[in-house]
């Protein structure tokens, strides 16, 4: 429930006073300034949760699924990006029944991405993950990915790691983050 804990500290912090929260992994190179471009066209005070979308429905309880239905998850540790009005509502309405509330899914280890912010966030909110009209991350799974990456950048981008069309990058080591920018 770690998450559940940043997300209260964040928008004690900062409450309504900053239209998106940006919740990755300490393994994840974020661009912000590509995150911002991929929702500018979005409405902050409307609930969205941005990510890389993923099906929950094989990670849920057959009770839950029954009386919910179908929901998508915002997988993959790239980054989860929550609106302004998202962050109040699981803030003020979501986090104690869910914190408190019976298991929804059987995967007890991915806790805040599945069932925190999957499958209660849609049972109460009705609020899927989804991408903000075109992929924002990359999933490095080897160093093969890497370098696949790296020899794009070098060929099509002209060595110009700034304009990589994805906001971030996951997992990357960190030797590897200094490389990047």
């Amino acid at each position: 429930q770690r998450v559940a804990r940043l997300l209260q500290g964040m928008y004690s912090c900062w409450g309504n006073t900053v239209n998106w929260y940006l919740v990755a992994d300490d393994d994840t190179f974020v661009r912000p300034g590509l995150l911002l471009e991929a929702v500018a066209h979005l409405d902050a005070g409307e609930l969205h949760l941005i990510g890389s979308p993923m099906s929950s429905d094989d990670f849920t309880t057959a009770e839950h699924y029954q009386q919910h239905g179908s929901s998508m998850h915002c997988g993959g540790g790239s980054g989860v990006l929550l609106s302004r009005a998202l962050m109040a509502q699981v803030v003020e309405r979501v986090l104690e029944p869910c914190l408190k509330g019976p298991n929804r899914t059987t995967l007890a280890w991915y806790w805040d991405e599945v069932e925190l912010l999957g499958r209660c966030l849609y049972e109460l909110l009705r609020v899927n993950c989804t991408e903000p009209g075109r992929a924002i991350s990359a999933k490095v799974q080897s160093k093969a990915d890497l370098t696949i990456i790296e020899d794009y950048i070098g060929r099509e981008l002209n060595g110009n790691w700034s304009r990589l069309p994805w906001a971030t990058l996951h997992p990357i080591e960190p030797a590897e983050m200094r490389n990047l920018g």
